[in-house]
Order: structure tokens, then C-alpha cells, then sequence
């Protein structure tokens, strides 16, 4: 049980500085830093669709872990 509490703990400590990184790619990606140029947003827009994907994986993890403890 401390086990899957420790990985919930970690999850967490995870998932708060990349939801800080996602908002701050959607300031940049939204011209909140000025104009940016096609390759620059294009990258930036593949940077944050990876970010999206390893916050739903850590969520699914999350869930998991919950079912398991029932």
C-alpha cells in the first residue's frame, strides 16, 4: 500500500510542473511572447502535443492505481 501511495506522491509531484509547462506553451503558442514563425510554432506545437500525451498517460496511471487499492 505505501508503495502505490509513494507512486501517487510522484505522479503528482510530476504532473504540477508539467501543467505549468502546458500553460506556458499555450501563452507562447497563443502570441502572449510575440509573433512566432511557422518552424518555431511547429515546433512548439509538437513540444506541447507530447507534454499532452505523457500528462493523459500519468492520469491513466492514476486511475489504476486507485482501482487497484479497491
Amino acid at each position: 500500500m505505501a508503495k502505490k501511495s509513494s507512486l501517487r506522491d510522484r505522479l503528482k509531484d510530476v504532473k504540477n510542473p508539467l501543467a505549468t509547462s502546458l500553460g506556458a506553451l499555450d501563452v507562447v503558442l497563443l502570441g502572449g511572447m510575440g509573433e512566432l514563425k511557422e518552424e518555431q510554432r511547429r515546433f512548439l506545437e509538437v513540444a506541447k502535443k507530447n507534454l499532452e500525451k505523457v500528462f493523459v498517460e500519468m492520469e491513466k496511471i492514476k486511475e489504476s492505481l486507485g482501482k487497484e487499492s479497491k
